[in-house]
């Protein structure tokens, strides 16, 4: 089993019953939940939208590859109406991204672990924290509360509810 963290967003529709479902098909598909960090509420990132995003960081366990749990979460994305038009950022439904995989360090065309730009952005920081604040990003060496507190992006995170909202009792 590899222990993961992926990250979760949604700023179309009903947010929080996006986030469910999706933690829902992840058990179903095999997937052990661990913990969930709270939920939190930003804007956007790299793009215009007045639509807010909901984010939470779960980890989690897996026999899956990191391709194969890409495919998953790609899949998942898919069947709750995310529509991916092309190149930049829009908003969506839902979006489930590997944030860590272990510790391992993945560089391929359509998969990165971590992501490129993980350091600088505090939506997706924030809630990874919550769950792991010593664990070391395996690019940069940093730990991730570290990554925080140095974290370039000042735009607002802000609590919105607890994980227990999303998937209950499996928060930290």
């Amino acid at each position: 089993m590899t222990t993961s963290c992926l990250l979760l967003g949604s700023n179309l529709g009903d947010r929080l019953s996006y986030l469910r479902e999706a933690f829902k098909r992840l058990q179903q598909a095999g997937i052990q939940i661990l913990a969930v960090s709270d939920v939190y509420e930003s804007n956007p990132w790299g793009f215009d939208s007045f639509d807010r995003f909901l984010n939470m960081a779960v980890t989690i366990e897996t026999n899956l590859a990191a391709v194969d749990l890409l495919e998953l979460c790609l899949l998942i994305e898919a069947e709750l109406g995310r529509i991916r038009a092309g190149e930049g950022y829009s908003s969506r439904t839902i979006d489930i991204d590997i944030v860590l995989y272990s510790s391992q360090v993945i560089d391929l065309d359509f998969l990165q672990i971590p992501p490129p730009r993980l350091s600088v952005r505090r939506f997706a920081l924030v809630p990874v924290v919550q769950l792991l604040p010593e664990v070391v990003h395996p690019v940069l060496k940093r730990s991730m509360i570290q990554l925080l507190n140095e974290c370039p992006d000042q735009n607002d995170v802000i609590f919105h509810t607890s994980g227990e909202h999303v998937w209950p009792g499996s928060s930290i």
